[in-house]
């Protein structure tokens, strides 16, 4: 993140440095466990929420996976590894027909082949990652993680709008950082055309002697 990025996050009010996710051991325990089961997963949901800045509440860990029944067999081979174990006594095709799937273990997970309108195979190719406590978590780009909560449930659309204000922050600090790119550029081009304008006066005052 750069001091650019992280003073925009600051001064919207409304974010913190995505680098600090709340609730680390949650997200980090479920994360870890996926990781070393190489299982394919985008991070969505509140946690996707705090990993781009937005301030808010979270206790599940929301996951969006690669819905083929292997890469669901290890997903829930991997999350068997949490205190209760429920996700041992579930079944990888039931799994990976369905939309949701909530493991009631600790942390609670809940397992999406879809996240609203959103597959995996929309969410990988653009997906963002941060590292929290030495693990690598895979998470939702923004306009991804937009797309996934047009559900019309109120803390969804509070999510959007909170999204949204930070997108048109990140933009605004584009144009800031576009015109202050330009403006180094600018001045290089109007100090070359003025020394080329003082060339030519020199060689017209050099004829006319």
């Amino acid at each position: 993140m750069t001091v650019f990025t992280a003073c925009t996050y600051f001064f919207t009010g409304l974010v913190s440095p995505p680098v600090t996710a709340p609730g680390p051991s949650r997200l980090t325990t479920v994360c870890a466990l996926l990781n070393a089961a190489h299982v394919r997963y985008v991070v969505v949901g509140g946690f996707a929420v705090a990993l781009h800045g937005v301030v808010r509440a979270t206790h599940d860990v929301d996951v969006l996976l690669e819905p083929s029944v292997k890469n669901v067999r290890l997903a829930l081979h991997a999350l068997e590894e949490l205190p209760f174990g429920v996700a041992g006594d579930l079944d990888p095709a039931t799994v990976a027909a369905s939309p949701i799937t909530v493991i009631g273990d600790n942390p609670r997970v809940d397992v999406l082949t879809l996240a609203w309108s959103v597959r995996y195979a929309d969410a990988a190719p653009g997906a963002l990652a941060a590292e929290v406590d030495g693990v690598v978590i895979p998470y939702a780009d923004l306009q991804t993680l937009i797309r996934s909560k047009r559900t019309g449930r109120l803390q969804d659309s509070a999510d959007i709008e909170a999204l949204e204000r930070l997108g048109t922050s990140l933009a605004s600090l584009d144009g800031i950082l576009d015109t202050a790119r330009r403006v180094p550029a600018d001045l290089a081009e109007r100090h070359d055309e003025h020394r080329y304008q003082q060339r030519r006066v020199t060689l017209r005052a050099r004829k006319k002697k």
